[in-house]
């Protein structure tokens, strides 16, 4: 039983169903939503796994990968991470939710690979 946020009333979920498990989060089409609509987890794993790219992006530079072609790279591979399914998501992310992604982009700033994104 919960709390409706806007209206303050209680709020029981449906009856357990035979031979049907119960889960918090589910994820569809490489999107996370919780049972309370919120992003955290989604933009959790997405910022970790861009995280990774962006590591990728480095070791590529180290060998002699040139600039515009890197950029390239991050725009295809980390941002359209970032931005996949943006719209069915944005309006459930939390205010941290966004700093932590738009740390995460000034992170990339800071690497040089953000030049060309307009």
């Amino acid at each position: 039983m919960f709390t409706d946020k806007w209206r303050g009333r209680k709020i029981s979920p449906p009856p357990v169903l035979p031979d049907i498990e119960r889960v918090t989060s589910l994820k569809i089409l490489g999107v996370t939503f919780t049972d309370r609509l919120m992003m955290s987890e989604h933009v959790q794993t997405t910022v970790s796994a861009c995280a990774s790219l962006l590591y990728t992006q480095r070791v590529l530079r180290g060998h002699g990968m040139p600039e515009s072609s890197l950029q390239t790279v991050y725009q295809a591979t980390v941002m359209g991470k970032v931005l996949y399914a943006t719209s069915a998501w944005w309006g459930f992310t939390s205010a941290s939710d966004r700093q932590r992604i738009e740390g995460f982009v000034d992170r990339a700033k800071r690497c040089g690979l953000v030049d060309r994104i307009a």
